[in-house]
């Protein structure tokens, strides 16, 4: 969730161009909070009997990037577009972005599986390590509905 904010490519993307690009079709993901990851790892860890299995941490729901941008723009105010790229678009944005071509490649690869269904699940994990529901998107874009909000004209140097 936390890539929506910050200075991650797609949280300037949201505040430059109010796009989220993708190569993920209508596929959908479990995005979780980067805080209920760190309760769940912390809970893992200081367990009375650490646990011998193995986790998957997902957010609550699934959500396509087409409704994270109705999310998105209904919190920020204005229209935010989901932006549909071909895997080539997507990696030569993240390269002119900054990032390191196979790093580009790897996060394209991501958003193919994404488009294949591959993530389109939410698993129990959070929950179970920590007692408590991870947080769902609406929740979290509505904590950062001043982030969500700015708008950033793209510099043209």
């Amino acid at each position: 969730m936390q890539n929506f904010t910050g200075t991650h490519p797609t949280a300037v993307a949201l505040r430059e161009r109010s796009e989220i690009a993708t190569a993920t079709g209508n596929g959908r993901v479990g995005s979780i909070d980067a805080r209920d990851i760190a309760a769940a790892a912390a809970a893992a860890l200081l367990a009375p009997e650490p646990p011998n299995t193995r986790y998957l941490l997902t957010g609550p729901e699934t959500l396509s990037y087409s409704q994270v941008a109705e999310i998105v723009g209904e919190i920020a105010g204005r229209t935010i577009r989901h932006t549909a790229l071909t895997a080539a678009q997507l990696t030569a944005r993240w390269t002119t972005a900054g990032l390191p071509e196979t790093l580009a490649r790897t996060a394209t690869d991501l958003d193919t599986a994404i488009s294949h269904g591959d993530y389109d699940y939410t698993t129990p994990d959070v929950q179970d390590l920590t007692g408590q529901a991870p947080r769902r998107f609406q929740d979290f874009a509505t904590e950062h509905r001043d982030t969500l909000q700015a708008r950033v004209p793209a510099s043209h140097d």
